[in-house]
Formats: structure tokens, C-alpha cells, sequence
């Protein structure tokens, strides 16, 4: 079992529970600009972002309707840069 006292960083956040780093970020101004509570709670140290397991545990529960958005991997190949109307050269 996770240690729910653990703290973690936004990009932890964002490979576990699939909140961007932005989101949070995104969040934490809401709270500073509102004076109210915007997100999961944080603690800040200096430059530095933690947030407590329990507290990504907490808000997800209370607010389901929160969909992260899905991880995808680029399955694509890059495409070449040549324009459909150009000839390939060789």
C-alpha cells in the first residue's frame, strides 16, 4: 500500500493519477487569486510543489466528475514534410 502521507511533486501527480502539471499549476493561481481553495491542497517551499497523497486521494473522491485528461502515446509515425501537391524526390 502507498503511504498516503507521501509527497509528491506535480509530475508524480501527472504519471500517477494523470493531472497535468499545468492543471495544478493552473489551480494553485485560482486559489491564490480567489482566496479559496481551488484544487488539492499544497504545500509550497520556496520554488518547489508538493502535494500529499492523500490530499490527490481526497479531492479526486470529492469531485468525480473531474476527468483527468487520457495519457495517449504517439502512435503515429511522423509524417514527411513534403506536401501532397509536391513531387518526392529521391
Amino acid at each position: 500500500m502507498k503511504n498516503p502521507e507521501e509527497l509528491l511533486k506535480p509530475p508524480q501527480i501527472y504519471a500517477e493519477f494523470g493531472i497535468k502539471t499545468r492543471c495544478l499549476a493552473y489551480m494553485r493561481e485560482q486559489t491564490r487569486d480567489s482566496g479559496e481553495l481551488f484544487g488539492p491542497m499544497w504545500i509550497q517551499q520556496g520554488n518547489l510543489v508538493f502535494y500529499k497523497r492523500k490530499w490527490i486521494d481526497e479531492w479526486m473522491t470529492k469531485h468525480q466528475g473531474f476527468v483527468p485528461p487520457v495519457q495517449t502515446q504517439q502512435t503515429k509515425q511522423k509524417s514527411s514534410n513534403v506536401h501532397k501537391f509536391q513531387n518526392k524526390t529521391i
